[in-house]
């Protein structure tokens, strides 16, 4: 019975270590120079990654300047504009690969087009643990503001 009390004890303190990691949301905030362009329309940036609802919806002038100082991990992205390419739909804006590293729990990647639209689909290529984004599948991203924006890897 003491063993199984342990065994208890060990696996709730693993789910409990996770728990920041579960919100399954996450905030991206662009600053003054996170985004680089680098060649005839490629681009690449690193910016703060912070919990969901980090950022408000509308944006206030705090939320614009990205001034926060609870990041929980590092986005990294790269990718070229496409926006105007006679094959890209009119919305479409860019093709980016994206990274979010998520402190001391794992990370996941996404892929596809940045679009002009409100929310937009981006497609899970991988994550390192599920309780921070799944395996596989789709995240909807939300734009917050010109510099921001929300991805959502709910289940």
């Amino acid at each position: 019975m003491k063993k199984l009390l342990s065994y208890g004890f060990a696996a709730a303190l693993v789910l409990f270590t996770a728990l920041p990691a579960l919100a399954r949301s996450y905030d991206v905030c662009l600053g003054a120079g996170d985004l680089v362009l680098n060649g005839v329309g490629g681009f690449a940036a690193v910016a703060p990654v912070f919990p969901g609802g980090t950022i408000k919806s509308p944006p206030t002038a705090a939320d614009i300047a990205c001034d926060f100082s609870n990041s929980i991990g590092t986005f990294f992205a790269s990718g070229v504009l496409v926006g105007g390419f006679s094959a890209a739909s009119p919305t479409d804006v860019a093709y980016v690969n994206w990274h979010f590293r998520i402190n001391g729990q794992g990370a996941f990647d996404t892929s596809g087009p940045v679009e002009s639209t409100p929310t937009y689909p981006q497609t899970i290529t991988g994550s390192t643990n599920i309780f921070v984004a799944p395996l596989f599948g789709t995240a909807a991203v939300t734009n917050l503001a010109g510099n921001a924006f929300r991805i959502s890897v709910g289940f």
